[in-house]
């Protein structure tokens, strides 16, 4: 009886795999999500227990033989282990169960409908023509409601002034700070860029979540120059420190909503895609998701790995290869990284990658500070009168005449 049973426990955890546990919920009629790394390092931690609880029960017989004593002392070994580590799991679930809670309610975000869907080459795309309000709110403190537009190529609307009298464009990329997280359509920094420069015409093509390698894949598989009315015009990709963890993929991105995010990767001196970071590194996903879970993980607030100088290297490298794709595309090397106010805990280690890259500069970083309440939202992203100010002083530095001529 003993054998047997550990015969089962061995037979599940070899067989528990994502789909046979698909398979076998269809066959009950139970729908199984299993999509990213945490439905994998789940089934993982599954079949690490069942392994590690079935071994020892199918050599039990072992236990009396001499030459064979250490399968036994091994499967024994194995289960100590994992014992140990659940209990140390259970002791930091315990703690962190006691941690005071938060002085100030969490802030959350609602919105009266889905305004992104899953997309094969950016893992996720803003909806085309969709109108959708966002509302924050902190306890049942309203912080903001605010209406989201995008236009039928998937992009933010960027409302501007005399729009058929505009002769060159302005293409936007990035996150959060691009898209413009908390402000109407009107007071995005692509929408404050326009007001500033009336003479060109900008286009925002940021999202919210998105890095450096949403840009890069927006160039290789959107039609982007026949998106845009005008012939000639500039690139500006904006960054902040956080794009760097979008772009290597750590392990607080993969968790929460960056697992479908595109994943490039230096193989030698070629930068090459591999898929997303679920799809071009399996294993790798499933230990983000397995760390992940871990109560003594959440306990000391470890993030995963730690920022050298290859990952800058890299995300410099992936904006090049989108200002490389701007240049052939369009026939322009008028393509700038600005470097957005705030980033200056991290403008050190990225602005000299970037310009060993050849790569044009803005750097923004200093230009406005966190001490300046009015300019910053609650949740961190930029007011309307902050875009403003990047935006007047972009218009500057790029030398727009109202005719909107770009300085060569």
């Amino acid at each position: 009886m003993i054998l047997i049973t550990g015969l089962l426990l061995l037979a599940l955890g070899v067989l528990l795999t994502p789909a046979t546990v698909s398979a076998v919920g269809a066959a009950l009629g139970v729908p199984v999500n299993l999509g990213g790394g945490q439905g994998a390092a789940r089934i993982w931690l599954l079949k690490l227990i069942f392994i590690t609880m079935g071994l020892p029960l199918l050599v039990y017989r072992l236990r009396t033989t001499t030459r064979l004593r250490w399968l036994f002392d091994l499967s024994i070994g194995l289960v100590l282990l994992v014992v140990t580590l659940l209990a140390i799991e259970g002791v930091f679930a315990l703690l962190n169960s006691r941690r005071p809670p938060a002085a100030a309610p969490g802030l959350s975000t609602q919105f009266s409908a889905p305004y992104v869907e899953p997309d094969p080459d950016l893992g996720y795309v803003l909806k085309p023509s969709i109108w959708v309000t966002a509302t924050q709110t902190a306890g049942d403190t309203i912080i903001y409601q605010r209406i989201y537009t995008t236009d039928a190529l998937r992009r933010r609307l960027t409302p501007v002034e005399n729009p058929i009298g505009r002769q060159q464009f302005a293409l936007f990329f990035g996150g959060s700070f691009t898209f413009g997280d908390g402000l109407p359509d009107d007071a995005t920094l692509p929408a404050a860029f326009g007001r500033a420069a009336p003479g060109v015409m900008p286009y925002n093509y940021g999202a919210s979540g998105y890095g450096p390698q949403h840009m890069l894949a927006q160039f290789q598989n959107w039609p982007l120059p026949a998106q845009v009315s005008q012939a000639e015009g500039v690139a500006i990709y904006t960054f902040i420190c956080p794009h760097v963890n979008r772009a290597i993929g750590s392990m607080d991105v993969i968790n929460t909503w960056g697992s479908s995010m595109p994943y490039y990767r230096l193989e030698g001196n070629q930068l090459v895609r591999r898929g997303d970071f679920v799809s071009g590194r399996p294993v790798l996903a499933t230990v983000y998701s397995l760390l992940g879970m871990s109560q003594t993980v959440a306990y000391f607030g470890l993030q995963i790995p730690r920022l050298t100088e290859a990952h800058y290297a890299l995300t410099a490298r992936i904006v090049a290869e989108a200002a490389a794709e701007f240049e052939r595309q369009f026939g322009s090397n008028q393509f700038y990284v600005l470097l957005y106010p705030d980033s200056s805990g991290c403008a050190g280690q990225i602005q000299p990658q970037l310009t060993q890259l050849g790569l044009r500069v803005l750097d923004y970083s200093t230009l406005i500070s966190r001490e300046q309440a009015n300019l910053w939202q609650p949740d961190g992203h930029p007011t309307a009168a902050a875009q403003q100010i990047v935006a007047g002083r972009l218009a500057r530095d790029l030398q727009l005449s109202p005719a909107g001529a770009a300085a060569p």
